[in-house]
């Protein structure tokens, strides 16, 4: 799979669930369905056969929608295009997305709805080499969290809007907010974009397009390079422009009669499809022929300009490029609180921001449900780890979100930012139910941000500040050659400069220290280290490590016990003794540090 689709051996099947019994009407469903046809008919755009294209019109029951899919799956060799308008159902039971029909009922959503976990198995049984899902509702975000894993090649999934959003189709327009931008794109093109689209520069058009007009953004899942091929003609390519000199171009053709078959294409309502014409347009291979090798031109070309007479590419004047997602200036002004938002969260229970909860790249919000049962989110910038490929990833625009498996304690998402950085997202106590959809609340409104624009700041912080100062400064060679069994590790720097790890090269041994935020209770043993305040925290992490706290000073002004301090662990191979000394001697050297600043 590495050209164009063949529309021969390829099938779309198109589904406009616009009418209902007891949920309320979308009657652009069916509108984006019939139009989304055309538009894939044409010979300018995909050039599909009307008897590989079939259409189902509100479908009066899931066993319909099931039948469709599993015909058009197992008939189609090369490209399998699937395409869904219509209501979203999630059975809260198994936080799965659900497809509706003219009978589905939010009472008995599992009897009378289509699950996604369904149409996800026939996929994979599929002998197509590329499937294309697109699917516009609401909460349609979650078949990327649930099934982003598919374990097929060339699987590119486009959906409306994210896992806790609703998808939007404003009152009085012929289409839903999501495909009429799918099918602007389609029909209009992208100038300057070359003979054909890609499935990822198309969602980053309908981005644009949908951001424009403050409408929800679309999601999207890219298998194995799928979104980088060639899919469609781009009807904005090869502009007829007049050479600058004799002899003077030719006036342009006039159009070929429209084929009869384009005219009379009936729609079947009765059963609830819209039902092509049988027979194949007399010039659609030759024509898609035309297509087909101007998509593989364009891949050979590696994006060099392509010319042919009279037919140039069109001179766009380039845009002013967003700063989306981008860390820009100072690390330390980065502001994690900004990316959190509770209102957000309001669904869920009453929602508060902590923002001295842990680490300063850090911010938490609460969530305290009816029960009383309290999540914690937070939030945490941090440096990427460039020795671990990440798997599970989607991209959103400017940002790629990884999708954590959860585990019996927490759930975790991973917002992957250009430069070096990510965010961790991670949901921890309360309801194991709510923890992975709160973590993908909150990781929606933090893509949503950052996709419109650079990472929010807040202000530096100040020179009395522990934030001011960089952590592998505390600890040198000397106060590290006090400890022999250590060896002479070498410091790495964390996010901002705010932790430092020397991992040392005896196996095993290591220390970690970080700055936090926080109240001062319940930390480990009093103590007293180079005349400050500190704590000693044995089997810290576990048997091999012992930690100690510095605080460096209190922040609250009314005699409360927020405080800033460092956080230090030690851990080897090594008795706990052996582990505590070696860390009160650098908790020693590290407040001797603090009092020099």
């Amino acid at each position: 799979m590495t050209g164009a689709p063949d529309a021969g051996p390829s099938r779309a099947l198109l589904i406009g669930a616009g009418g209902y019994a007891a949920l309320p009407a979308l009657p652009a469903a069916v509108n984006n369905a019939l139009a989304l046809r055309d538009v894939l008919m044409s010979d300018a755009v995909l050039g599909v056969p009307p008897e590989n294209c079939r259409v189902v019109l509100d479908p009066r029951a899931r066993l319909v929608l099931s039948e469709a899919v599993r015909e058009a799956a197992a008939a189609a060799q090369d490209t399998l295009l699937i395409y869904y308008s219509g209501h979203g159902i999630v059975d809260p039971e198994v936080d799965g997305l659900h497809l509706a029909a003219h009978d589905s009922d939010t009472g008995e959503i599992d009897l009378t709805a289509l699950p996604y976990e369904w149409i996800n198995r026939v996929l994979k049984a599929s002998p197509a080499t590329r499937r294309v899902i697109i699917l516009d509702c609401c909460f349609s975000g979650l078949v990327l969290r649930n099934y982003g894993a598919l374990g097929t090649d060339g699987t590119y999934i486009l959906t409306a809007t994210s896992a806790s959003l609703p998808a939007h189709s404003p009152v009085g327009e012929t289409h839903s907010a999501f495909s009429g931008a799918l099918l602007q794109v389609l029909r209009e093109g992208i100038p300057g974009a070359g003979p054909c689209l890609t499935l990822g520069r198309i969602y980053q058009a309908m981005c644009e397009i949908l951001r424009e007009a403050g409408r929800p953004q679309p999601r999207c899942l890219d298998g194995n390079g799928a979104g980088s091929l060639p899919f469609v003609g781009n009807p904005a390519h090869g502009a007829v422009r007049s050479p600058p000199l004799p002899p003077a171009p030719l006036p342009p053709a006039p159009p070929p009669p429209q084929p009869w078959w384009r005219k009379v294409l009936p729609v079947v309502a009765g059963a609830g499809e819209a039902a092509a014409g049988a027979m194949r347009h007399p010039f659609g291979s030759a024509r898609r022929a035309v297509t087909v090798a101007l998509c593989l031109a364009a891949v050979v070309a590696l994006g060099s300009r392509l010319w042919w007479p009279h037919h140039v590419e069109r001179e766009v004047p380039p845009k002013t490029p967003v700063r989306a997602a981008v860390m820009e200036g100072d690390p330390r002004t980065a502001d994690p609180c900004a990316l959190l938002s509770p209102t957000s969260l309001s669904r869920f229970g009453d929602a508060s921001i902590d923002p001295a909860y842990g680490a300063p790249e850090r911010c938490d919000v609460l969530v305290k449900a009816s029960d009383g049962e309290v999540t914690d989110v937070n939030a945490e910038f941090a440096l990427t780890d460039t020795a671990r490929a990440p798997t599970g990833v989607t991209r959103f625009q400017h940002v790629r979100v990884t999708m954590e498996t959860a585990d019996g304690s927490e759930c975790d998402r991973d917002i992957g930012l250009p430069g070096g950085f990510h965010i961790a997202i991670t949901a921890k106590q309360g309801k194991a139910a709510d923890r992975c959809a709160l973590a993908d609340a909150v990781t929606d409104h933090a893509v949503d941000l950052l996709n419109a624009g650079p990472v929010p700041r807040r202000s530096a912080p100040s020179a009395a500040s522990l934030m001011a100062k960089p952590a592998c400064s505390l600890l040198d060679r000397t106060a590290l050659g006090k400890v022999a069994w250590l060896g002479t590790p070498q410091p790495e720097p964390g996010f901002a400069g705010w932790s430092c790890a020397w991992d040392s090269d005896t196996a095993g041994a290591g220390v970690q220290l970080r700055f936090d935020l926080g109240q001062l209770d319940d930390l480990g043993q009093p103590t007293v280290l180079g005349g400050r305040r500190a704590y000693v925290l044995p089997a810290n992490n576990g048997p091999d490590d012992c930690g100690v706290v510095v605080v460096h000073r209190v922040t609250d002004a009314d005699g409360g016990d927020n405080a800033e301090t460092v956080r230090l662990d030690v851990s080897a191979g090594r008795s706990t003794t052996q582990l505590c000394d070696a860390a009160k001697v650098f908790g020693t050297a590290v407040a001797g540090k603090l009092a020099d600043t």
